[in-house]
């Protein structure tokens, strides 16, 4: 009998209807299924696109990445990213790096006042357009 706790993963929770964010993120699994092989991601994908997990609002969760710890903690913007980085091969030097001191505050400045606000703009844009289209 085991009586280890089953290790449970990171969960990342992505917009899968993104056309920038969703390309990256398969990237990463692609990355780790090469290296790691089938079933032995340290992470679980999480396409939030068509609904968000219990308790949080799914326009939030749309505007940046978050992470969910096993500890159950839930992260998001950069420290997701440097959760997710250190995780995937090759990548771990960036997760070092961007967890810096001096970094990582530049880094999440720039993520929260640039690159996530403009990114779920476009991410609405896209919509629009697409439900335009549809008409």
């Amino acid at each position: 009998m085991n009586l280890c706790p089953k290790e449970t993963k990171t969960e990342i929770f992505y917009n899968g209807s993104c056309s920038i964010c969703a390309p990256e993120i398969h990237m990463y699994q692609k990355i780790i299924l090469n290296e790691k092989g089938e079933g032995n991601s340290p992470l679980d994908f999480v396409d939030i696109s068509i609904s968000a997990p219990d308790g949080f609002l799914q326009e939030d969760m749309l505007k940046r990445l978050h992470a969910k710890l096993p500890n159950g903690d839930i992260i998001s913007g950069v420290p997701a990213f440097i959760t997710l980085w250190r995780q995937v091969p090759g990548f771990k030097g960036l997760a070092v790096l961007i967890n810096l001191p001096l970094i990582k505050p530049v880094a999440i400045f720039i993520y929260d006042k640039i690159l996530a606000p403009t990114l779920f703009k476009l991410y609405l844009r896209s919509l629009k357009n697409q439900k335009q289209c549809d008409t």
